[in-house]
């Protein structure tokens, strides 16, 4: 933190050098692929590749512990009093004079998205106390949004794509003029992490789920909170709401249904396992919940009948994302075996099934359903055809970019993006970059052939 020290991560050890004169002054054993300093700069933390996490004494480095717990990445908390061990599909807060973990956030499922995105705009930044706004077209990040002070957890846009909200460990949500990166509100009121959002129609009317067993109504324009449902069984991950009616739910078997206008719960839907996912179909009729089995139940909230369940063998079978088509005749699903499919819920038929090369956390369908976007651990959304099933286009969520990469090899960035060309041959397989793949194989890049949905 003063900047006297530097420590340098590799899979033989973390070195520490004097950045003043340039010499190592210590050595740490064992292969470490991220490296955090607390605040004081008197522990350092190390990590490799999900491996236990490590805190050193930065005036001896002597081990202190080692933690229980893996991570890909690390970070302190402002006051250096949680340690937060992020992998690519959970954040759990080390809390540092307790010596204990404290509960763990999803980050895989739709209760705690990654990113997503209006039709300019994206937003990230999961795991991280900032969120970050992004222009599609140019990959350029617009805005940085700053203000929490603990792990974002869930992102939501408002249905007309000009403001985002924000839910964080640190128990409060955000609300952001996404285009002037200006904080509009600050929401407090829960009492453990926040974890799920979901706004009204309106969009002027959000719900925020939390750790501490509760959703919570907001006016966003004043930033009153409306009203408190209380009394579900677990902590509430997933939730979705079309304005009138609400449904929330998180590990257990039970989803509550709720009349946000009264404030009363009218239903509660008995699920096989875990739900980790929800959605209400467009005429608000019907429930799809998908849970840690291989199947997608459409639920009549009114009487609590499973109408159809809808199974797909997978390993691991969970389905973590739902989204219906706007007129209701298809629903789309995400899986945490990498893969995504497209049904009809009358016949119980998968009309597409298409590979996703990570475990899926949102799905969602363009205006025109002839494009389903899908949302990965990996950092990617994956453009699909409906009609085909064919892979059309990938955006990859980098440090300062996104550039987006056509099915056939082109790319759009608003500058040199750090990419790879992997082509295998008959003897061998080739890595190469853009400018050498361009000369070997007399290939032209052509931005203006990326085309993301229809």
């Amino acid at each position: 933190p003063d900047s006297k020290l530097l420590a340098v991560a590799s899979n033989v050890g973390t070195k520490i050098w004097d950045a003043n004169a340039g010499e190592p002054k210590q050595t740490l054993a064992g292969p470490m692929t991220t490296v955090a300093w607390s605040p004081d700069g008197k522990v350092l933390a190390t990590a490799y590749s999900g491996n236990a996490v490590q805190t050193w004494n930065t005036a001896d480095w002597k081990l202190i512990k080692a933690l229980p717990l893996g991570a890909s990445a690390v970070a302190w908390s402002e006051d250096g009093s949680n340690l937060s061990l992020m992998t690519s599909s959970t954040v759990t807060l080390w809390d540092v004079a307790a010596d204990k973990a404290l509960p763990t956030l999803d980050a895989t499922g739709p209760a705690s998205r990654v990113m997503w995105t209006t039709e300019k705009l994206m937003a990230s930044g999961i795991g991280t106390n900032v969120v970050s706004v992004w222009d599609i077209a140019t990959g350029k990040p617009t805005k940085k949004l700053e203000g929490h002070t603990a792990p974002i957890t869930a992102i939501a846009w408002t249905p007309n794509g000009k403001t985002v909200a924000s839910a964080s460990a640190d128990k409060t949500v955000r609300v952001w003029d996404a285009a002037k990166g200006e904080l509009l509100k600050k929401l407090e009121g829960h009492t453990a992490a926040v974890s799920v959002l979901s706004w009204a129609p309106s969009g002027k009317q959000l719900a925020s789920g939390s750790h501490d067993k509760s959703v919570r109504l907001w006016d966003t324009v004043t930033g009153k909170s409306l009203k408190t449902l209380e009394n579900h069984p677990a902590i509430v991950t997933i939730m979705d709401w079309n304005g009138k009616m609400l449904v929330a739910g998180g590990p257990s078997n039970t989803v509550f249904v709720w009349n946000t206008t009264t404030g009363q719960n009218v239903r509660k839907l008995e699920v096989s396992g875990q739900a980790q996912s929800l959605s209400w179909s467009p005429d608000g009729k019907v429930i799809a919940t998908g849970g840690v089995d291989d199947s997608l139940r459409i639920m009549n909230p009114a009487n609590g009948a499973t109408l159809f369940k809808l199974s797909l063998p997978g390993d691991p079978p969970s389905v973590t994302a739902l989204a219906w088509s706007a007129k209701g005749e298809t629903i789309a699903s995400g899986r945490a075996n990498h893969t995504a499919q497209i049904w009809n819920p009358q016949t119980g038929k998968v009309a597409r099934d298409v590979p996703t090369m990570a475990p899926v956390q949102e799905v969602l369908w363009s205006e025109t359903n002839r494009t389903l976007a899908v949302g990965t651990t990996d950092r990617c959304v994956r453009f699909f055809d409906t009609s085909s099933g064919k892979l059309r286009a990938t955006l990859i969520t980098d440090h300062d970019q996104v550039p987006a990469i056509s099915a056939d090899g082109h790319f759009r960035a608003d500058s040199e993006p750090e990419l790879v060309y992997v082509v295998q041959t008959e003897s061998s397989q080739d890595t190469l970059s853009p400018a050498d793949f361009a000369k070997k194989y007399r290939w032209k890049n052509s931005p203006k052939d990326v085309r993301l949905a229809e």
